[in-house]
C-alpha cells in the first residue's frame, strides 16, 4: 500500500518537512500560555476598547503615582496594572482611580481568581452586588471593644 509523501510545514516560507500537526519541530506551536504570554496583553486591551497609546499613558501615570507598590499585598516592584474594580463587575476601564500596579504572580491571579468566583455566583443569581475582593495580606483592623463598666456600687460585686 503507498504512502502520502511527506508534506512541507505549514508556516509560510518554512521549507522543513511537517513532523506534527502540519508542521515542523521548529515550527511546533506551543500551546495556550505561550500564546497569552506573546499576545495576551494587546488582544486584551483590544478587547476592552483600549489603545496602545492610552494605555500606555495610563499604566506610566498609574506606576508612578502609586511608586511601583503592590496595591494587593503592599510590597514594592509591581510589574502589571490591574483594575481594581474589574470590568466584569462594573470597574471603570479607564478611570485612572480604578487603576492600580500588581505583581503578577501570586497576586494578580489571586485577585482574578477570587473576582471570576463572584462573576459566576452573579451570574447564578446569588452574588453580592458589593463584593470587593478580599486581599488575605491586607492588615484587617480588629473591631474596638467597648470600655468595660466601672463598678461605682461597692455593695454589687462582678465576678
Amino acid at each position: 500500500m503507498p504512502t502520502e509523501p511527506p508534506a512541507r510545514c505549514a508556516k509560510p516560507g518554512c521549507g522543513r518537512f511537517a513532523t506534527h500537526n502540519n508542521r515542523c519541530d521548529h515550527h511546533q506551536r506551543t500551546g495556550w500560555h505561550e500564546h497569552r504570554r506573546l499576545h495576551g496583553t494587546n488582544e486584551t486591551r483590544k478587547r476592552i476598547g483600549i489603545t496602545d497609546t492610552t494605555w500606555e499613558g495610563l499604566k506610566t501615570d498609574t506606576m508612578t503615582r502609586h511608586q511601583g507598590r503592590c496595591h494587593w499585598c503592599g510590597h514594592d516592584g509591581a510589574d502589571q496594572i490591574d483594575h481594581i474594580q474589574a470590568i466584569g463587575l462594573g470597574g471603570a476601564r479607564t478611570d485612572p482611580d480604578n487603576l492600580a500596579p500588581i505583581h503578577s504572580e501570586p497576586c494578580h491571579r489571586e485577585k482574578t481568581t477570587q473576582e471570576l468566583t463572584e462573576m459566576r455566583k452573579r451570574k447564578q443569581g446569588r452574588g453580592n452586588p458589593f463584593f470587593t475582593p478580599i486581599n488575605k495580606n491586607q492588615n484587617l483592623q480588629k473591631p474596638q471593644r467597648a470600655p468595660e463598666k466601672i463598678n461605682t456600687n461597692p455593695g454589687i460585686r462582678h465576678l
